[in-house]
């Protein structure tokens, strides 16, 4: 992975490591949070799991352009930055709307 993501990937460290490994733990319990919503309609859960998807998908929108911008990371983080701004447009999509509909 840093070989692919990284523009120097002797940066790889046992700090990056645990860094990656807590992203991944975050990814797993945002994936339970929204599969145990996902037919509550509009309730305070659901609202806050849109809202946690809209806040980390801006945030990583901006880290991960000044890091290619830096030189951090590599062009290929254009597509974590292209599937950010694809989830993060969603969540606000539907954070606007006064209520869900569920199509079966």
């Amino acid at each position: 992975m840093a070989g692919q993501y990284l523009t120097n990937p002797d940066w790889f460290n046992p700090g990056t490591a645990f860094i990656a490994q807590g992203w991944g733990a975050l990814l797993v319990g945002t994936g339970v949070g929204c599969w145990t919503v996902r037919n509550d309609g509009l309730t305070t859960g659901s609202r806050a799991m849109l809202l946690l998807l809209l806040v980390t998908n801006a945030s990583w929108i901006v880290l991960h352009i000044m890091a290619i911008l830096n030189g951090v990371e590599t062009s290929l983080a254009w597509l974590q930055v292209a599937m950010s701004v694809v989830v993060s447009s969603w969540s606000a999509m539907l954070l606007r709307q006064p209520a869900r509909v569920v199509v079966e």
